[in-house]
């Protein structure tokens, strides 16, 4: 089979109709999928062809929906959700200053009066 190219694909015309691009990568995974489809389903193949690892190839093939071709673009690996601080300023600071000027070990510190 010839390689498919990115401009023949009716999903890709109507992205560029929309004024949208995928990226070199995104454009190299779809040629992935692409070879994957057109050449009988095989996976192993399309990843020696390619020189990809299978978990590389099943995670991007999970992942690929022909009809919205931005899904072969990275996501963003920052967290969703960051835990607020549970101590208050204060807090943090007596134990800083704890531990700069007692000498470390549980039992030294529990022997240190509470503050006042």
């Amino acid at each position: 089979m010839s390689e498919a190219r990115w401009g023949d694909l009716p999903e890709a015309r109507q992205l560029a109709r929309l004024g949208k691009k995928l990226s070199r990568a995104a454009q190299g995974r779809l040629q992935w999928m692409l070879f994957y489809y057109f050449n009988g389903r095989n996976a192993a193949r399309t990843c020696r062809r390619f020189g990809i690892s299978r978990q590389t190839f099943y995670r991007w093939k999970r992942r690929f929906d022909r009809h919205d071709l931005t899904t072969m673009e990275e996501r963003s690996h920052r967290p969703r959700h960051v835990r607020k601080p549970t101590w208050s300023g204060e807090l943090a600071e007596r134990v800083l200053s704890l531990r700069k000027h007692v000498a470390q070990g549980k039992i030294r510190r529990s022997r240190i009066p509470a503050p006042c």
